[in-house]
């Protein structure tokens, strides 16, 4: 009802002239009303921002009048739906000198699968005349022939390329032309070839991005079936594994993690979409209960006769892409940690090597900052950079040099680790190759909901400054004291400790959720000397108990690490142990020892724990080894 309601709000703004870009999968959207008046100048551009004049080209807001108009019967919207479509056939012909504004690829095929999306409901009315017809089908066509022509290396490795021939297939299915549709099924194979991995992410490392490209390839599937039409196996294939890849990295709320070029945008609904078509339990059990506009009401009986099914995994490391997915549960209330050891990307990828986003028992906790804006400036090369990211710096220097809106000149090399997952405990490792010469290794440990263990290891022959840095939800208080921060957000509280040898400060950051909006947060910045062999370690500890919990820096001790049967202590660059203590839970005891520890047949002996790996958890009688 939530989506319902603001497509009703737009309509009744719409029918007053009045612009606001609102849409969840709007990509970006502008949140300050425009008034235009008549006749409508669709090349205009508020605030000198072209996205703006883009999503205006782009024509969400017939679908929006189109669904009022199927919800209300009001004639008034279908007459305006109308009426803003003929202004842009009429004000906006196809020129080629116009392929910059209202004509670019991707806003022409949205504009296009827009109206045709719109156009049953409006039909159903008696508002649309043959003569209006008649120019639709020849600007459908004009559209179709257009998308046609464009074949670049851009548009066949780029979500453009795969977004801009889903609306190229809409168009051809609906003139049945025959010929379109081969050139766009041709190409969306090609696309899928080359731009999504063998893990299902898009290459370009943007979840909204991803979702975009999933949403065009659905459709194209839908509409394929629908008029029973075969089209290439490998086209299904890509979009199963594109829902099987966003469902392993939903938020406990249904909502995508922010990464790269995203917003706080509900993934549940793609997943519907997915469901219904492929028939798979999970995704309707990840999904929404109703299926959205313009979906008919036999589609909703299917989808009711699907039943829903926990999926068989927890966490997923999503190895081709660098994206790692620690779960603890499916329930509203689990942990899930995001860890991120992959490649940059497209420009739409950020420098968020090593980044760790943290959902503790449902709630929002460690998160990446966002996106904001695609205009060339500071805010822009802020929201790409490393210090927005809760990540590693050395020497104040990022690792990525951002030169742009879009631009990266320099990158540091992601070398991924390990992933193991055994149960609600799961682990996994990545390294940032800085130079060339300077290694920079992450593990990251969950023990169940309530603890998260993040342990940085730095090898390299020079000292350096480190700063390492974790940026909390906007909607979270936090205070720094006794060797710890606390973090709360509603009853979860979260207790970050610091590791010795660093100086803790909390900063001002910012931290923008959508598109055009910005925000206010709180981060930590943790600053210490670091040398070869040196090691950090940030343990967190959740609990639900609200603010009268009493959080003090002691509920993480250090303690020493012996050889079992020599008794010898190993120095602290070969290995470190923690214990975690609280008070309704058992201690847990945390080994990390680097390769140098694994010679011979020596055992180590931490406290109560003893064995033998690169990672050693104790809890109470539960004891587990991750290697790598």
């Amino acid at each position: 009802m939530r989506e319902y309601d603001r497509a009703l709000d737009n309509a009744l703004r719409i029918l007053d002239d009045v612009f606001l870009f609102d849409d969840p999968w709007a990509m970006e959207p502008a949140w300050t009303p425009v008034k235009l008046s008549w006749p409508i100048d669709w090349r205009t551009q508020p605030a000198n921002d072209p996205e703006w004049t883009f999503m205006l080209a782009r024509h969400g807001f017939v679908v929006d009048l189109a669904r009022a108009y199927d919800a209300t019967s009001d004639s008034r919207f279908a007459k305006k739906a109308c009426a803003l479509i003929g202004s842009f056939m009429e004000s906006v012909p196809f020129g080629r000198n116009d392929t910059v504004v209202s004509w670019r690829s991707l806003d022409s095929a949205i504009r296009v699968d827009n109206w045709l999306t719109a156009l049953p409901s409006l039909i159903s009315g008696d508002v649309i005349g043959e003569e209006f017809m008649a120019l639709l089908r020849e600007s459908v066509r004009e559209h179709a022939s257009f998308l046609a022509s464009v074949d670049t290396p851009f548009s066949k490795l780029s979500n453009w390329g795969l977004i801009s021939n889903a609306g190229l297939y809409h168009a051809a299915i609906w003139l049945g032309d025959n010929g379109f549709a081969d050139i766009a099924v041709n190409r969306i194979s090609e696309c899928v070839e080359l731009q999504i991995l063998a893990d299902g992410v898009h290459w370009e490392q943007s979840p909204m991005y991803h979702a975009q490209c999933l949403r065009a390839l659905l459709r194209t599937i839908r509409l394929a079936r629908r008029h029973r039409r075969t089209i290439p196996a490998q086209i299904a294939d890509a979009a199963k594994r594109m829902c099987q890849a966003t469902l392993a990295s939903m938020k406990p709320d249904g909502r995508q993690f922010l990464q790269g070029d995203s917003d706080d945008t509900s993934i549940r609904g793609v997943l519907s979409e997915g469901a219904l078509l492929f028939r798979l339990p999970e995704l309707k059990y990840a999904g929404e209960p109703f299926l959205e506009f313009p979906f008919a009401s036999s589609d909703q009986n299917a989808y009711d006769d699907l039943e829903p099914h926990p999926p068989l995994f927890l966490s997923k490391g999503l190895t081709e892409s660098g994206n790692y997915y620690l779960r603890t549960g499916w329930q509203d209330d689990a942990t899930v940690v995001h860890f991120r050891c992959g490649s940059l990307g497209s420009g739409h990828g950020h420098a968020d090597l090593l980044h760790v986003d943290l959902v503790g028992l449902g709630r929002d906790l460690l998160v990446d900052s966002g996106r904001y804006t695609y205009v060339d400036c500071e805010e822009r090369r802020y929201f790409r950079s490393g210090s927005a990211h809760n990540t590693i710096l050395l020497d104040g220097s990022d690792p990525f040099e951002m030169t742009g809106a879009w631009e990266c000149a320099s990158r540091a090399i992601p070398l991924q680790g390990v992933f193991v997952e055994r149960g609600s405990w799961s682990y996994c490792s990545g390294s940032s190759l800085l130079e060339r010469s300077y290694l920079v290794r992450r593990q990251v440990l969950v023990v169940g909901p309530r603890l998260v263990c993040i342990f940085d290891t730095f090898f390299g022959v020079l000292d350096r400054a480190c700063r390492r840095t974790f940026h909390f939800a906007p909607e979270c208080s936090s205070e720094l004291s006794d060797g710890c921060v606390t973090v709360r957000n509603g009853d979860v509280v979260a207790s970050l400790w610091i590791d010795r040898g660093e100086t803790s400060r909390l900063v001002p950051s910012r931290y923008a959720p959508h598109y055009n909006i910005l925000e206010n947060n709180t981060a930590v910045t943790l600053e210490s000397a670091v040398s070869t062999a040196s090691s950090r370690c940030t343990i967190v500890q959740l609990s639900c108990k609200g603010t009268e919990k009493t959080v003090r820096g002691s509920f993480v001790e250090e303690i020493p690490v012996f050889g079992e049967s020599t008794g010898q202590r190993f120095p602290d660059t070969q290995a470190r142990a923690f214990v975690s203590h609280a008070d309704d839970m058992d201690d847990t005891t945390i080994l990390f020892c680097s390769d140098r520890c694994g010679d011979g047949v020596e055992m180590l002996r931490a406290g109560a724990l003893l064995g033998h790996g690169t990672v050693i958890v104790r809890q109470g009688a539960r004891q587990e080894v991750f290697e790598g």
